[in-house]
């Protein structure tokens, strides 16, 4: 007599641990993700491992909608140097990544980011980050930046040479 093996079939399952699920954000409602946004970031130093995951994800959802077109950008204009400053460097790089996806979107929205000092100050400081991640986003964000006159006159300003050096 042969002894059976135990034949795995696709209707046996394993148990697996689930990761805990994060908050669920609804895809491109950009009023509800900055309400959420604003409200995690005012709170971040309080409970930072726990709202870390719903600023990142909220960031994420700016970032494809934006990129997508679908969402108007002026209200995350005034996050941004808030966000460039974080001392997280997912914040902080995922903050980079939206200077660089909105100064894209048109020369006036290049322009609006340009002018705001407070917003170019926060990129050129986080080109001296220490974190890869952030430095490098910062760097493309300037990049992108930089395709317009006003902005590069207005990187020139802030020292963004000198700290790219």
């Amino acid at each position: 007599m042969e002894k059976q093996g135990k034949c795995s079939t696709s209707s046996q399952r394993r148990n697996r641990k689930r990761k805990p699920q994060e908050p669920s954000i609804p895809k491109y409602d950009s009023d509800s993700i900055f309400a959420i946004l604003v409200a995690a970031l005012s709170n971040l130093k309080k409970q930072p491992e726990s709202l870390k995951p719903i600023v990142n994800k909220c960031l994420d959802e700016l970032r494809l909608s934006l990129s997508l077109s679908l969402i108007n950008p002026n209200p995350i204009l005034s996050l941004l140097p808030t966000l460039l400053r974080s001392k997280y460097a997912g914040i902080a790089s995922r903050g980079a990544e939206i200077v660089g996806a909105v100064s894209l979107l048109s020369l006036e929205m290049n322009q609006e980011i340009a002018s705001d000092g407070e917003t170019v100050k926060g990129l050129v400081s986080a080109l001296a980050s220490t974190k890869k991640r952030v430095s490098m986003a910062a760097c493309n964000a300037v990049l992108d930046l930089g395709t317009t006159c006003f902005g590069r006159e207005q990187l020139l300003h802030f020292c963004a040479l000198e700290a790219l050096m």
